[in-house]
């Protein structure tokens, strides 16, 4: 029986968002050049090779285009215009659970607007430097903590390294939130952001500044993002809930 396994599920994030609605992602496409070492004596006048530097290639996705996407679309479509060099990892679908992490810039834009059938566009990103593939997960996180003014928050459940998503609560007079997240073997970049907007870094046990969350009556998204280099994120959520007057 074959252990191949369907792309479904795959994810293209550029600069820390998704980009919405992808329906097909090709590469990288890696490469190393050749250097012709021969000389007078090579054995039986054979030629003789070694290899020179390597080339990441090109990544290119399809996706149906989508206005409304700001942080996703729209920015990378933002960036292109900017010639700007951006992280880029292509997350592939359960059960393979593997990435490819590398920096990338926008080399080509081919948009569609067909009579009869869906806008979409096409994306070329060149790779820069040394593309990624890791198959195993970073560590992740010891513990973690959600600090409000009243004190440390109740977590449902319990923080664990391998549980990822979690419901706290805070009063409602509390517009604020604060994380402790401590990492649990080697170096690893935290990250935390609120309903999906800019990521700001965490160190490792050191509380954060106030975060602003929802008002009263709402439930705010919390995302934690815990990674080692060369392997794949562990993904913490939490919805904070800030009950009406």
């Amino acid at each position: 029986m074959t252990e191949a396994k369907a792309g479904y599920g795959t994810v293209l994030n550029w600069d820390g968002e998704d980009i919405a609605e992808v329906s097909n992602i090709s590469g990288p496409t890696l490469s190393i050049d050749v250097i012709d070492a021969t000389h007078y004596t090579s054995p039986q006048q054979f030629k003789e090779f070694i290899a020179g530097f390597g080339d990441g290639g090109e990544v290119t996705f399809e996706c149906n285009f989508i206005g409304s996407d700001t942080l996703g679309q729209q920015a990378f479509i933002t960036d292109a215009y900017a010639k700007s060099v951006k992280e880029v990892i292509v997350t592939l679908s359960s059960p393979v659970v593997a990435t490819w992490t590398f920096d990338g810039m926008v080399t080509k834009l081919d948009f569609k607007q067909p009579m009869d059938n869906k806008l979409s566009f096409t994306a070329t990103i060149k790779v820069s430097g040394v593309p990624v593939l890791a198959v195993n997960t970073s560590a992740g996180l010891t513990t973690l903590v959600v600090t409000s003014n009243a004190g440390a928050t109740i977590l449902v459940p319990v923080f664990a390294n391998a549980t990822y998503v979690y419901s706290t609560a805070v009063l409602t007079t509390e517009s604020w939130v604060k994380f402790t997240a401590t990492q649990l073997t080697n170096p690893h970049t935290i990250k935390v952001r609120i309903n999906d907007g800019s990521w700001t870094l965490l160190s490792s046990g050191v509380i954060s500044g106030q975060i602003a969350i929802g008002a009263a009556d709402t439930v705010t998204e919390a995302e934690i993002t815990c990674y080692e280099v060369g392997k794949i994120a562990k993904n913490y959520v939490f919805y904070i809930s800030r009950p009406a007057p």
